[in-house]
Formats: structure tokens, C-alpha cells, sequence
């Protein structure tokens, strides 16, 4: 062992200061600080998962739920179907079916509707060019074609708020 007083105080001071860091490192605020952050960042994400876990459970029976409404539908209008067969006529059965089947009127609106292009939409001016024009079917305003009054004339004039162009 050194028995010089020098290297015992250097050897003592290093194992101090090591000491000394150890020790603030462990109280210090940054670590209960980094600790509590830690804390709430699994809290936050257990709750996420939770949130996320509660979110898949609800479309899983919302779509669950949708399809009974389905079934259901189609039991009720089998039902309907089965019915209209044995106590209705055979047109109210035929609509019948094809409502089941999403085709109701479809045939029946399709042969009545013809477009004919050749007509202009009646947007449009009788013109050759066919264009819109803002004056089309407007009456000219009598009023501003005639002459100012007399007052204007010698010199007065008219409060341009009240002109209405």
C-alpha cells in the first residue's frame, strides 16, 4: 500500500467524485424526471391499446349486427314474396320480386325517357352561335334614353346615389 500522504489524498479525492456522481445521478431531478415520463408513457400507451382494442370490437359487431339486418330483410321479404304468390295477382307478385332484386322500374323508366339531342338546352338563345347573352329578353330602359331635366342643365347636379343604372 502507498503510504505517501499525496497519492492517498488523490486516491481518496477520484473515489469521492465517484461517489459524489453516483449519488446525484441517483437523486437528481433529470432521473425522477426521465422515471415519471417513462410512467405516463406506458400509462398513455396501455390506454391506446385499450382504445384501439375497444375500437375493433365495435366494428366487429356493427358489422355483425348489419349482417342479422340483412338476413333479416331478406326473411321478411321471402315472406312477402311467398305471400303476394298465393294471395295476390300475378302483377303484384312480379313487382315483388323484382324490388328483391333491386330492378323495380328500371325497364319501365329507361323505355320511357328519350333524350333527343338535336335540340339545344333551352338556356341557350335562338341565335346561329347558340350563346347566352345577359341582354337576351331584357326590355331596354326608357328612363336613361331621355334627356336631363332642366336642372341639370343649369349647372345643379343630381345626386348620383339616386341614378340607379
Amino acid at each position: 500500500m502507498p503510504t505517501d500522504p499525496i497519492i492517498i489524498a488523490l486516491t481518496s479525492l477520484i473515489i469521492g467524485l465517484v461517489i459524489g456522481i453516483l449519488i446525484g445521478r441517483t437523486f437528481s431531478n433529470a432521473t425522477k424526471q426521465r422515471q415519471t415520463l417513462t410512467e405516463e408513457l406506458r400509462k398513455k400507451d396501455n390506454e391506446l391499446k385499450t382504445y384501439q382494442h375497444k375500437v375493433t370490437e365495435h366494428f366487429i359487431t356493427t358489422s355483425e349486427l348489419v349482417n342479422n339486418l340483412t338476413h333479416s330483410y331478406k326473411e321478411v321479404h321471402q315472406h312477402l314474396a311467398d305471400s303476394a304468390m298465393t294471395l295476390t295477382n300475378p302483377e303484384i307478385s312480379n313487382k315483388l320480386l323484382e324490388a328483391g332484386s333491386g330492378n323495380l322500374g328500371t325497364a319501365h323508366t329507361t323505355s320511357n325517357t328519350t333524350i333527343d339531342s338535336s335540340k339545344p338546352p333551352k338556356d341557350y338563345t335562338p341565335d346561329i352561335n347558340g350563346i347566352l347573352d345577359e341582354s337576351y329578353g331584357l326590355e331596354k330602359d326608357k328612363t336613361l334614353a331621355t334627356p336631363k331635366s332642366a336642372e341639370d342643365a343649369d349647372g345643379n347636379e343630381e345626386d348620383p346615389t339616386t341614378k340607379v343604372v
